[in-house]
């Protein structure tokens, strides 16, 4: 169950139109990048798979 609305998103999205696309392959990183992307007002992230096993990772769904 989606934890928040299309509506909501969509409105999110619009207040704050920066959406920055990020990736780590180290977990602890990641999260630090995107708490000081958090303090600094942004509202909106983009995760994405792009390290060595994303193309097995899809496979298994």
């Amino acid at each position: 169950m989606p934890r928040f609305s299309a509506d909501y998103i969509l409105e999110t999205v619009l207040r704050h139109p920066i959406v920055p696309v990020f990736y780590h392959a180290e977990a602890a990183y990641a999260k630090r990048i995107m708490q000081a992307c958090y303090d600094g007002g942004l509202r909106v992230f983009e995760f994405t798979n792009r390290g060595e096993k994303a193309p097995r990772f899809l496979l298994s769904w």
